[in-house]
């Protein structure tokens, strides 16, 4: 059967818990959703990616060679750069018209995000009002992990998933680097700490949840409504951006303690 816009209809589920409801209540709420388009972007080189309220992905990238203006004509430097932008502009049209962007973010290491902008404006003025500028340190990957961090991209996002798990995993991170010993990984550390009350947070990824869900793991299923009981908060991270891969790396399981571990 089809299920359309409006559609009442009734679930059926034995056994909720209120992490369940919390998630339903999250789905149900109305807001604007973000959507990003991302262009890191330096001397003959741009890699194209998006951001939204759940997941990140880059899509490609382009090279182009631009001559230095020591190296030949300031004229041919010139012609080669705007060949490239208009290169880049043409992509990324492309890409505007499958999509609606909320806004654009061109990015990069030095002044080329700035003359691609400006370039992109003069050709098309009414871009200006999607049009943001935010400096990274590379026109790769990399830089568009980077932008997550960044306090524009963050004021955009504000109440995404995307920012709140990012920021929750950039500290899992900075107390395992710390060596702080509020931080546990891994089904059985979880558990223990449980036991006595100690998780703040427990981040588990989407695609444990469907798992668990999917084969009725009791074990799991039974330590999530342990967590609820000790008030403790769960997040469940998507596996569609770098933080939630991150913990799949830890096993897909990961807390953040009230206090240190006592072994």
């Amino acid at each position: 059967f089809n299920i359309e816009e409006r559609t009442k209809i009734g679930i059926v589920k034995e056994d909720w818990t209120q992490l369940h409801f919390k998630l339903l209540q999250e789905s149900a709420k109305k807001k604007l959703v973000q959507k990003i388009l991302i262009i890191a972007i330096d001397v003959g080189e741009a890699t194209f990616g998006e951001i939204g309220d759940y997941y990140q992905k880059t899509s490609i990238s382009l090279a182009h060679h631009v001559p230095g203006k020591r190296f030949g004509d300031v004229k041919d430097s010139v012609n080669a750069r705007n060949a490239f932008f208009s290169e880049v502009m043409k992509r990324m049209k492309m890409m505007m018209e499958g999509d609606d962007y909320t806004n654009i973010i061109i990015a990069g290491p030095g002044f080329v995000r700035e003359q691609y902008m400006n370039y992109c404006i003069k050709k098309e003025g009414g871009l200006k009002s999607k049009m943001i500028t935010e400096p990274i340190t590379s026109a790769t990957k990399s830089g568009l992990y980077e932008l997550l961090r960044k306090d524009t991209v963050q004021a955009l996002l504000h109440d995404s998933r995307i920012i709140e798990e990012t920021k929750l995993v950039d500290e899992f991170l900075t107390r395992m680097g710390k060596e702080t010993g509020d931080v546990v990984y891994g089904f059985d550390e979880v558990t223990k700490a449980n036991e006595i009350g100690a998780i703040d947070t427990l981040m588990i990824t989407d695609e444990m949840m469907r798992t668990l869900n999917a084969e009725k793991d009791e074990k799991m299923l039974q330590l999530l409504k342990n967590v609820e009981k000790n008030r403790g908060n769960i997040v469940i991270m998507s596996t569609l951006h770098d933080a939630g891969k991150r913990i799949k790396g830890f096993g897909g399981l990961a807390a953040l303690l009230r206090f240190k571990m006592q072994y």
